[in-house]
């Protein structure tokens, strides 16, 4: 009993730092995005015939602190190629009158760092399910996002989140 309280406590947690985060799939605030936004999109998925049926929405973000918010954070519109609690996310630099895609995972939400690496915030993704969490941080290479860190939890093994109690999201004993 006392195991099953850790899991439903510790998503509960997860569930609610997501809410918090810079990108949340399922916001209903998030907005139509730029044509030539969702082309670079509809372009790089052009092998998966799904993505071509999807509607898109997003948020726009500013990537490189210059204070212009000219940047989009990018997912699908009624849960078009979802995974259970998580969706896709394309994360879009503005460069001059186009833009690039810089990244794109499957996940819940996505939050912004303070912390620039060449040029770009690093990024922070979150997802789970009920008795597990993934939280991966990339950062900008200068023409992508790579994986500089990834950490799993899960709730029956407290040592994962006893080496990183600042972003496990369930309560260890």
């Amino acid at each position: 009993m006392k195991k099953s309280l850790l899991i439903i406590a510790g998503y509960a947690l997860f569930s609610a730092a997501a809410v918090a985060m810079d990108f949340y799939v399922e916001d209903n605030t998030l907005v139509p995005i730029p044509s030539d936004a969702e082309a670079k999109i509809r372009q790089t998925e052009s092998n998966f015939k799904e993505a071509q049926k999807c509607k898109f929405a997003g948020k726009p973000v500013d990537l490189d602190g210059d204070g212009r918010a000219e940047d989009f954070i990018v997912t699908t519109r009624g849960t078009c190629l979802w995974a259970a609690a998580a969706g896709p996310i394309w994360v879009l630099k503005k460069t001059g009158t186009s833009y690039s895609l810089v990244l794109a995972f499957t996940s819940s939400s996505l939050e912004l760092s303070k912390r620039a690496t060449n040029g770009l915030r690093d990024i922070t993704i979150s997802r789970g399910s009920a008795g597990y969490a993934e939280v991966v941080v990339w950062s900008y290479d200068g023409k992508q996002y790579q994986k500089t860190a990834s950490h799993f939890f899960d709730a029956t093994n407290p040592d994962a989140c006893k080496a990183n109690p600042d972003i496990c999201p369930f309560a260890v004993d």
